[in-house]
C-alpha cells in the first residue's frame, strides 16, 4: 500500500462523487483535507486484517471486493467494486445501524479515492444531497448482501456454483474464466472440495470444460437451468 499521486485532491473529488457541486466552498476543502488516493497491489487488505475503518472509498482504477470472514477462516463474497464505483459501508463506522464486519481488499492493482468517516458524516450532517447519496450508496450495497445471504441460506452449492459462473461469465464478457476452484470457494461460501466435485459433475454433463486455472462454460443454458 502506498499513497498515489494526484494532481489535484478537489478535481479527484469532484469527478467521483456527484453531490460535490451542492457543497459549499469549506466543505468541499474540509473534505479534500481528509481525502486520500492510495496504491493497493492484488490482494492487500484496504479494510481488516489490523487495518481499521477504512472510510468512504471510490475506486478510481482496478477493483475491491468485499467479504465476510468466519473465525474458521472461510470467506463468502458480499459484492464487488470496479472502476467508477463507490461504498459507504466501509465507513460503517458513522452509521450506527450497520454493525456488520466487513473485510475489504484489492483484486488487482487497484487505486482508491478514500475519504475520512468522521470528516464525511460530519459534512452530511449539514448537506441533504450529501446524506441521501450515503444511505442510497448503503441501500444498494446491503441489497448485493442480502441477495449472498439468501442464496447462502438457502440454495445448495451447485446452485450456488452456477450463479457465480454465470455471474462471472457476464462481469468478464467471455466463457473462458481464468480462476482457480480455491477462489471459486472463498466466493460461493464454502470448501474447496465441494467446488471441484460440483464442477466434475458440470464438466460430466458437457456444461463445462476444465484446464488448470481455467474454466470454459461450453452449455451456458444448462447452466442456467442449474441456477
Amino acid at each position: 500500500m502506498v499513497f498515489a499521486v494526484v494532481d489535484s485532491m478537489e478535481d479527484a473529488l469532484a469527478r467521483s462523487f456527484p453531490f460535490w457541486d451542492t457543497l459549499g466552498k469549506a466543505d468541499q476543502r474540509e473534505i479534500a483535507a481528509h481525502s486520500r488516493v492510495m496504491a493497493f497491489e492484488d490482494g492487500a487488505f484496504v479494510q481488516g486484517g489490523k487495518r481499521g475503518c477504512a472510510g468512504v472509498l471510490f475506486v478510481l482504477s482496478g477493483g475491491l471486493r468485499a467479504f465476510l470472514l468466519s473465525e474458521s477462516g472461510r470467506e463468502i463474497t458480499l459484492f464487488r467494486l470496479g472502476a467508477g464505483e463507490c461504498c459507504v459501508l466501509a465507513a460503517a463506522c458513522i452509521m450506527p445501524m450497520v454493525s456488520v464486519e466487513i473485510t475489504i481488499n484489492a483484486k488487482g492493482p487497484a487505486e482508491v479515492l478514500m475519504v475520512d468517516s468522521t470528516c464525511f458524516a460530519n459534512v452530511a450532517a449539514r448537506n441533504v444531497e450529501l446524506e441521501a447519496f450515503m444511505y442510497r450508496q448503503s441501500t444498494e450495497r446491503l441489497s448485493d448482501v442480502l441477495r449472498v445471504m439468501q442464496h447462502a441460506l438457502f440454495a445448495d452449492a451447485n446452485t450456488r456454483l452456477a450463479t457465480f459462473l454465470l455471474g462471472e461469465m457476464e462481469r468478464e464478457g467471455t466463457c473462458e474464466l481464468r480462476i482457480t476452484h480455491e477462489e471459486i470457494a472463498r466466493h460461493v461460501g464454502t470448501a474447496r472440495e465441494v467446488v471441484t466435485r460440483s464442477l466434475k459433475q458440470l464438466a460430466a454433463g458437457g456444461v463445462v470444460r476444465m484446464s488448470r486455472g481455467v474454466i470454459v462454460i461450453v452449455d451456458p443454458s444448462s447452466l442456467g437451468r442449474a441456477d
